[in-house]
């Protein structure tokens, strides 16, 4: 079916997107390191905690390192006085392929109540700069060795810059065979700013968390953001994003005529307005694409839908936020 330009205007608090649309290096930041030793870390369930922290291993490109093996491994450093950490940087150290596990940054003042509002949950994946942008060394460029797969990865968070005294990283799930061999942690401090768009680049099934999936390295995570669903040259054939975990974005553009995207999962999107109120979107540019997963419209939204491609079904008529319909 051919439309012609028009806009229409519907009314909703937030609806599936069950429909079809037609149409690492990590985040450069401006942080210091903050310094632990073994006497910070106050709680942990493994019991040999030694220098070098956390666990005694030292940064190295061969297959040995710690790993947590269960879920709700964990560690808590008291830094003392309240710190504004806004990174977490592991150094991988293992050479025998990708490894990955979920990892959760909570934060406390009192030692009592940990919150996540501050911290983040991340993708800790490992990758091959034989291939890809993954782990880099102490200067900041692609550590070659170990196969490629060794090196630091850095997952940024806590865009309020608050400070926290106790900060405790745990593991709630394995994403891939085991989770990576680790050497040194370090916790970093400062501010940092993350890219304005990032662009899908894993092929055939990524999960929207990891910092991999993406180019630049990073995930967007706030309405001041646009990412792209295109034609990255990893990209050859159709993809699933995979969204287990809440997420946020500003502005999300489909442009592949060739292969198509869904995004689906457990977790929720929310389109999210920018730091000045301009509105979220959904840019469909070419091809055939889906979302499958529960996404909320924070502020009255637009979806762009050139001309010759299906549009959207319609969302329900409940009042709410305004989603304008442009297609043309």
């Amino acid at each position: 079916m051919w439309y012609s330009r028009q806009t229409h205007i519907f009314s909703l608090v937030y609806f599936p997107f069950c429909f079809m649309l037609s149409g690492v290096l990590a985040e450069q930041a401006d942080a210091n390191v903050v310094p632990y030793r073994v006497g910070d870390i106050i709680a942990s369930s493994e019991t040999n905690m030694t220098d070098p922290v956390p666990y005694g291993t030292a940064n190295n490109t061969v297959d040995h390192g710690w790993i947590w093996w269960d879920n709700g491994d964990y560690l808590t450093v008291d830094f003392g006085v309240p710190q504004t950490i806004t990174s977490v940087r592991p150094y991988s150290v293992y050479a025998g392929g990708a490894r990955g596990a979920l990892w959760k940054m909570e934060h406390s003042d009192d030692n009592l109540s940990y919150s996540i509002n501050d911290g983040g949950e991340f993708d800790f994946r490992t990758c091959s700069n034989s291939t890809d942008d993954c782990g880099v060394d102490d200067n900041g460029d692609p550590e070659l060795a170990g196969n490629g797969y060794a090196g630091w990865y850095q997952y940024d968070f806590n865009l309020g810059l608050n400070p926290h005294r106790y900060w405790k990283l745990s593991q709630t799930q394995v994403t891939a065979g085991h989770a990576p061999r680790t050497g040194e942690l370090q916790f970093l401090a400062g501010d940092f700013t993350p890219a304005s768009s990032y662009q899908w680049k894993a092929d055939g099934v990524g999960q929207w968390s990891n910092g991999a999936s993406w180019s630049p390295g990073g995930i967007p995570k706030n309405g001041d953001q646009t990412v792209v669903l295109g034609s990255h040259t990893n990209i050859t054939g159709n993809t699933n994003v995979s969204v287990n975990s809440p997420a946020a974005v500003g502005r999300i553009e489909f442009n592949n005529a060739d292969m198509s995207y869904v995004i689906s999962g457990a977790g929720s999107l929310d389109l999210m307005a920018d730091s000045v109120g301009g509105s979220p979107s959904v840019d469909v540019q070419a091809g055939n694409h889906e979302f499958q997963v529960r996404t909320n419209l924070q502020a009255d939204t637009y979806l762009n839908v050139e001309a010759g491609s299906i549009p959207p079904v319609q969302p329900p008529p409940e009042s709410g936020r305004q989603y304008a319909h442009q297609i043309g």
